[in-house]
Parts: structure tokens; C-alpha cells; sequence
């Protein structure tokens, strides 16, 4: 079922008195929900959008670089099921980090909070 009147609209830092959200987080990490003619419910957004490169040898040691949203310090990273190496959250939209070893293929890339929550890019990286 379709919500015509349900129209996502960004939080601006500008015009908060805090450049935060609800619990802490950036506020570039949540949108406003007006629905019909109210406004004020907020909704948090996690979500994985892409890993680069997409491939790497099976060996690992490959530097990426995720970006998304919502990322938090503390995050962690598997690629593969296997634990990324050397993981840093830049800021909330981009993480760095180091493949580990694994067989050859197409492999899901994971992306957990520290509450965790997990969004997954399904084969996003190719071990060659």
C-alpha cells in the first residue's frame, strides 16, 4: 500500500540547536517524515551503498573504501564472513578497511553497528 502523503525531507544541522540528532548521532543521519500536514517523526538511516574496489585477490590485503550512511566509530566489517583488518569509521557516509584472506568469488560485504544493526551488500566483492 501505496503513502501519498508521506514525504521524507532531510534534517538540516543548520536549523537545529544542536548540530545532533536524537541519541547523539549526527543529524545528517536522519530524515523527517511529514505525514499529511504533521511533521516531527524522525528516522534513522543505516544503510551500505558500495565497496571499492569490488574485486581483489583471494590472498586479501586489499584497501576499501565503503560508503553508506549512518556509519558510528565502533563499526565493524566482514567481507566474505571473514573479519576486515584496520577498519576506521572516517565520518558518518565512509569506512576504510583491509580484506582478509579468502577463496575465490563473490562474497557478501557486511556492515555492523555497535547496536547491532547490519546492512548488507549481497556479492558485493569479488575475491579473483
Amino acid at each position: 500500500m501505496a503513502f501519498p502523503y508521506v514525504t521524507p525531507y532531510p534534517v538540516y544541522p543548520s536549523r537545529l540547536a544542536s548540530p545532533y540528532g536524537p541519541f547523539g548521532t549526527p543529524a545528517a543521519d536522519w530524515v523527517a517524515i511529514r505525514w499529511g500536514r504533521s511533521r516531527g517523526v524522525l528516522a534513522f538511516i543505516f544503510e551500505l551503498l558500495r565497496i571499492a574496489p569490488e574485486t581483489g585477490p583471494a590472498a586479501g590485503g586489499t584497501a576499501v573504501v565503503l560508503t553508506g550512511q549512518g556509519f558510528r566509530t565502533g563499526a565493524t566489517v566482514t567481507i566474505g564472513g571473514v573479519a576486515a583488518t584496520s577498519v576506521v569509521v572516517v565520518n558518518s557516509t565512509t569506512i576504510t578497511a583491509v580484506t582478509g584472506a579468502h577463496a575465490p568469488g563473490a562474497v557478501d560485504v557486511v556492515v555492523t553497528l555497535p547496536d547491532g544493526r547490519t546492512d548488507t551488500l549481497v556479492g558485493g566483492f569479488t575475491y579473483t
